[in-house]
């Protein structure tokens, strides 16, 4: 009996972990450039993720824990230090939007991967408002003084560089 070769054609009866690494990824291989974008923003991504996951949750649940209340007085030490009445509801609705932002970052990704150019749009879009959401709600000072200068850094690394993926990718695009 010979092995029949699983192409796109025969697409029907692949499983489904394989019909949807080719919604994500799509049918085309993109060029090497793209691929370091989407690798490059997947781990930026996945580590910003991770830790505004991780804090949403433990403000989210806080009186799960053992004595919270020394956990709130300290909220409530640090929300009057930046001019805040209820610091640790801002902040979750702070870290609650800022994972819907990550969100469309990461929907944006995959259409990045597919070489759709507008997915550099809401990438942007995306961290911008994530940003501007963390500026605007908890201040300049609270953003300046309160995150750190590596994770300020690491968030101009994600920014900048696709400026210039946008640009090689919108140069291919004109060209072909």
């Amino acid at each position: 009996m010979a092995i029949k070769k699983i192409t796109y054609e025969t697409i029907d009866n692949i499983d489904y972990q394989s019909k949807i690494s080719r919604f994500l990824f799509g049918k085309n291989d993109p060029p090497i450039i793209t691929k370091v974008a989407f690798y490059l923003g997947i781990a930026g991504w996945f580590y910003f993720f991770i830790w505004y996951l991780a804090a949403f949750m433990s403000i989210k649940f806080i009186d799960g824990i053992e004595h919270p209340e020394q956990i709130k007085a300290n909220f409530n030490k640090i929300g009057l230090e930046y001019g805040f009445d209820n610091f640790q509801t801002t902040l979750e609705n702070v870290l609650m939007i800022t994972l819907i932002c990550l969100g469309a970052v990461l929907i944006s990704l995959f259409m990045i991967y597919r070489r759709k150019i507008y997915g550099y749009y809401i990438y942007l879009g995306g961290w911008l408002a994530s940003i501007l959401v963390m500026v605007f709600m908890l201040g300049f000072k609270f953003f300046w003084e309160e995150i750190t200068h590596m994770d300020k850094a690491i968030m101009l690394i994600l920014i900048l560089p696709y400026f210039v993926f946008y640009y090689l990718l919108k140069k291919t695009k004109e060209s072909e």
